[in-house]
């Protein structure tokens, strides 16, 4: 029979254990109890987006924790023990969504964002955007817009790197090259990690000492408040390399002692996606700005949605002193670069690249811009009237064509081209090793309208209606009859009241591509447009005019 001490040490094992395994039931009850579980979708059809950066925001005492959204849209976080906390959605080319304050409760909270497609504020077709120095991101401007969509692949890659998501394997190199541009020593390195950081560093030399230190730039110093506060953001348009993508240009907004970053960031027109960084050190000692310190930083984003810096490079110039004080003469650079490769979810599909032309070749380039929507125009064939050389646009609206000495025309064919009665030929003259430019421009809506239709007896400008005609299978239907009708309130004449509720009717007739172009209404109204064939009324749709006064609108008919 066991003593009384050994009865008490057994109840006090089981009290103990019993209280072990009611801690443990309690912790996983209340860890339970403060899931937050997110699902994102597309707002229109309920479509999951994977790869949607998630953001818990706590209102006090905690720092926010971030992931990203599974296959199915789906991430779970734990909530914080107490005060509230909200839940962002982020992803590139969509806006951001934002939920309202949440208190922890006892059973998991489900919250369910619906975000919808982003829709950028462009910089001019031609010239620049308005530079901004403060507030970049409250500014209701294309350079604001752009940042917005550029901030959210710098987060996605600063915690793709800090929180090592996405193993990749590196080569990288550090190399010393002469003022002729030979490589005097090098090193490389080859590995695998789960980040590229910490990059290496270049000195600038000058008088055989380090005078400064240059890195290549990362996200976290791209997205501070310091450095935004400190640089002026202006929204432009690439040309040549960057012909057809967005860019927002950044440059320090006061001078400074220090080496500062001047440059511009890229971004895909269609998807808003970063494609790569552009910079140049200013504010480098004063003996060594005969040369460049000017680098390159290349981005990915892989179908997890994490970011990944798939490129980069920096070369910095190197002196030697002279007889003059503090005058250095270069000679050479400091260069280190690198490329990433994703060693586990595959990269998304780039868009396409411009390639360089081989010694003798010319290149002959441009884009194709739509002005009534402010995008690029994709799809666009361009060839010569030759037939020699043909190409299309990429989703940027650029092409390119690589080619000996060419004295010929340029033919822009597309069916938003035609429908505005644009001139497709362009002539075009460049000689071997050379280079020229051709691109086309769509107007606005109102100086289409200005083209293409006459003002009103009243002085007001007229209406403009588009489209194309089509039967079922898709093939145009030319010499059908379009009948324009609409109700004018009034009609002015030398500025007296002369008519009220005047029925108004015109008919045109369809191109040989099922084309039409109706000038004359007004706003007032509504236009009924009609399609007749063999004198019978085939279809007839009532349309609103909107505020542009210009009404896109195609048909599709059964047979003939």
């Amino acid at each position: 029979m066991a003593s009384s001490s050994e009865k008490n040490r057994r109840v006090r094992r089981t009290l103990l254990h019993a209280s072990a395994a009611a801690a443990c039931f309690f912790a996983v009850s209340f860890a339970h109890a403060q899931e937050v579980r997110v699902e994102v979708v597309k707002h229109a059809d309920g479509e999951p987006i994977p790869g949607t950066l998630l953001t818990m925001i706590p209102e006090k005492d905690s720092a926010p924790v971030a992931r990203f959204s599974d296959r199915a849209g789906r991430a779970t976080f734990i909530a914080p023990r107490r005060g509230g906390y909200r839940v962002r959605a982020e992803r590139v080319g969509y806006d951001t969504w934002l939920s309202v304050v949440l208190v922890p409760s006892r059973v998991p909270t489900r919250v369910r964002a619906g975000m919808k497609p982003r829709s950028l504020r462009l910089p001019p077709v031609t010239g620049r955007g308005e530079t901004h120095c403060s507030n970049l991101g409250e500014q209701a401007t294309a350079a604001g817009d752009m940042w917005g969509e550029i901030r959210k692949a710098l987060a996605a890659n600063s915690l793709t790197e800090s929180q090592g998501l996405a193993p990749v394997d590196i080569d990288s190199y550090d190399r010393i090259i002469d003022a002729n541009g030979a490589i005097v020593s090098e090193t490389t390195d080859r590995r695998r990690a789960n980040s590229i950081r910490p990059y290496h560093f270049a000195n600038l030399q000058q008088g055989g000492a380090a005078q400064s230190s240059l890195g290549i730039p990362e996200a976290a110093t791209l997205l501070s408040d310091q450095f935004v506060n400190s640089h002026c953001f202006t929204g432009i348009r690439g040309a040549g390399r960057e012909n057809g993508l967005l860019g927002l240009e950044f440059k320090p907004a006061k001078l400074g002692t220090k080496p500062d970053l001047s440059g511009v960031l890229w971004l895909d027109p269609i998807t808003y996606s970063l494609r790569h960084l552009a910079f140049d050190y200013v504010n480098i000692p004063v003996s060594l700005r005969t040369a460049r310190a000017t680098g390159r930083v290349e981005y990915q984003q892989l179908t997890g949605g994490e970011w990944i810096v798939s490129k980069w490079q920096l070369r910095a110039p190197r002196g030697a002193a002279t007889a003059r004080p503090g005058v250095s003469a270069i000679t050479g650079y400091h260069e280190i670069g690198g490329v990433a490769r994703s060693a586990g979810s595959p990269v998304m599909a780039p868009a396409a690249v411009v390639s360089e032309p081989s010694e003798g070749q010319t290149r002959i380039s441009g884009s194709v811009l739509d002005g009534t929507t402010g995008k690029p125009l994709a799809g666009v064939e361009v060839s010569t009237v030759s037939g020699s050389h043909k190409t299309v646009t990429n989703r940027g609206g650029g092409y390119e064509l690589l080619t000996a000495s060419l004295e010929d025309s340029l033919v822009f064919e597309h069916p938003r081209l035609r429908l505005f009665r644009m001139p497709g030929v362009v002539p075009v003259t460049v000689t071997s090793g050379g280079a020229v430019q051709a691109s086309v421009i769509v107007p606005g809506y109102a100086a289409l309208r200005k083209a293409l239709c006459p003002a009103t007896s009243s002085r007001q400008q007229a209406g403009l209606a588009v489209g194309y005609v089509r039967d079922e299978a898709g093939n145009p239907v030319a010499d059908a009859q379009v009948a324009a009708t609409w109700q004018v309130l009034w009609t002015e004449e030398n500025g007296r009241l002369v008519a009220t509720k005047q029925s108004r009717r015109v008919d045109v007739r369809t191109a040989a591509d099922g084309s039409y172009l109706i000038c004359g209404f007004t706003r007032e109204a509504p236009v009924a447009l009609a399609v007749i064939t063999g004198g019978r009324l085939r279809v007839e749709n009532r349309v609103a005019v909107p505020t542009n006064m210009v009404v896109e609108h195609d048909f599709r008919i059964a047979g003939r």
